[in-house]
């Protein structure tokens, strides 16, 4: 039995069970990510995929925080010493980003004929150069979640010192004001894109039929395809479909869009006069401003990342359909493999023995340092698994204060599994995304595994104004469905009664 960590005292373990299906960091692009160059000093981790779980497919990570805050502590040294440092992590993420979009918009329009035509050579070198891309995006992405993380200890820690006449309640609602207030979310910036596009639509009207109809469809196809992936159809629990759009925007003929577009504007200039008086108490202290403003640039990173995330899968799969093809699996299979055994596979290689092997027994990756493995199957050994069977209290971290008590469900699959999930029950999972959206609307309290104030849950919780615990950690295996729970968020405590 190998022992993942050279000293178990100073472990501290961040379980996330996940759906592999839906999972975005999967073996293929966790073995990329941590290997960028602005990510040379690695945090020790293993990540378990087990199909043993109620829902089959399920991903344990465990994390050697001593690690990561070692390099955390690097960087802030860093940015102390060197503050153009923090704008060349900021040009760094644009240009990253920015140089992925265009890669995946010119596979998106070159589509499955062009990949169709290239030889196995020409479709490896295309792999090759999205992946180098897709390697420094990824990279930039991590280093962001790690700074939010590192910025709101400092900055909970630096209101507290500046404000030290306040009660622990005013401390706690200056902090969370400047964590959501005045940082456009995925759903604003989708609505300003609707509503641009809904007033070029209406300008439609004086050109000719035919013409018209094409350029409508030329609308419905853009804000499609630049949020269709990130954004879901309450309707049909589904990503939206340019018919969805389409229909969305002809339900959408009578509206006002100037009046529309003033009420987000003014939205939007009342939470920025909301952040000036608070950072008016901070006038004195620039160094927390300063500090302050840098944890907002990175919380906008992360507010806007599932556009990233999400848009990159489907604009890049012309070449990934094609890539699965020649290796003879199915396109989500290429999810059980690295992108050196995918590059190996193009070169002649057989991997379908690997995708079955791993389907059935699970696989684990390991990395200590710089070295990385991949292991086939699970061993129950391995899972360095707590006690937590007579857990009566379990404690997390609030997203949104409130009171909630209420039978809960968990799910792991919205799409699957939603339709179990009844109005006012204690939505448990994992971590949420996109897909939870319409249950966390129904649902009466959330509580999760996984995230920090900025995670989707946070975000969405505050948005809906519904009661809401993360990072438990343990949530999802401690609370079973129908157990009776008293969700005080505001302690953040969830109370098995």
């Amino acid at each position: 039995m190998y022992r993942p960590f050279s000293d178990q005292r100073y472990i501290e373990k961040m379980v996330r069970t996940i759906e592999v299906l839906h999972e975005q960091e999967t073996l293929q692009v966790t073995l990329l990510n941590w290997r960028a160059a602005p990510y040379r000093n690695l945090p020790n981790w293993v990540k378990y995929v087990s199909m043993d779980g109620p829902n089959k497919r399920q991903v344990y990570l465990y994390w050697d925080r001593k690690v990561e805050d070692a390099f955390l502590g690097k960087i802030w040294k860093r940015l102390r010493r060197e503050h153009r440092y923090f704008q060349y992590l900021d040009r760094y993420f644009h240009d990253s980003y920015r140089q992925l979009r265009r890669m995946t918009d010119a596979i998106f329009r070159k589509g499955p004929e062009f990949y169709l035509g290239l030889s196995t050579n020409q479709l490896r070198r295309e792999f090759e150069v999205l992946h180098l891309a897709s390697k420094i995006a990824s990279a930039g992405y991590y280093i962001v979640y790690d700074l939010v993380n590192l910025l709101t200890r400092i900055v909970r820690q630096e209101i507290g010192e500046v404000l030290i006449d306040a009660t622990d309640e005013e401390q706690e609602r200056v902090y969370r004001q400047l964590c959501q207030v005045g940082i456009r979310s995925i759903f604003i910036a989708e609505r300003m894109a609707f509503l641009r596009r809904l007033q070029q639509i209406h300008r439609l009207h004086r050109i000719k039929r035919q013409r018209r109809l094409a350029a409508i469809q030329n609308v419905v196809f853009q804000q499609w395809y630049d949020f269709g992936h990130s954004v879901f159809n309450e309707r049909t629990n589904r990503p939206f479909t340019p018919a969805d759009y389409e229909q969305r925007f002809l339900r959408s003929r009578g509206l006002s869009v100037p009046r529309a577009r003033r009420l987000l504007q003014t939205q939007e200039r009342q939470a920025a006069t909301t952040v000036r008086k608070i950072l008016a108490r901070f006038r004195t202290y620039p160094r927390v401003r300063q500090h302050i403003h840098w944890l907002r640039v990175m919380m906008g990173y992360r507010n806007l990342d599932s556009l990233f995330i999400h848009d990159y899968w489907q604009h890049a799969a012309p070449l990934y359909d094609e890539v699965s093809r020649r290796l003879s699996i199915e396109p989500n299979d290429l999810w059980w493999l690295s992108r050196e055994e995918i590059i190996a596979g193009l070169r002649g290689d057989s991997i379908r023995r690997i995708v079955a092997g791993r389907k059935v027994k699970g696989f684990t990756i390991k990395q200590v340092g710089q070295q990385i493995q991949v292991l086939s199957g699970v061993r129950k050994e391995d899972w360095h698994e707590e006690a937590i069977a007579q857990a009566k209290l379990l404690q997390g971290s609030t997203a949104f204060s409130g009171k909630a008590t209420g039978r809960v469900r968990s799910i792991t699959n919205p799409i699957h599994e939603g339709r179990y999930f009844q109005n006012g029950e204690i939505l448990v999972t994992s971590m949420t995304s996109p897909e939870f959206v319409p249950l966390m609307k129904r649902a009466k309290a959330i509580i999760t595994d996984e995230g920090g104030m900025l995670c989707h849950a946070a975000i969405i919780a505050r948005e809906l104004k519904k009661p809401c615990v993360i990072g438990t950690r343990v949530a999802t295996k401690v609370l079973k469905d129908g157990d009776l729970v008293e969700v005080d968020a505001g302690k953040g405590v969830v109370k098995i009664l």
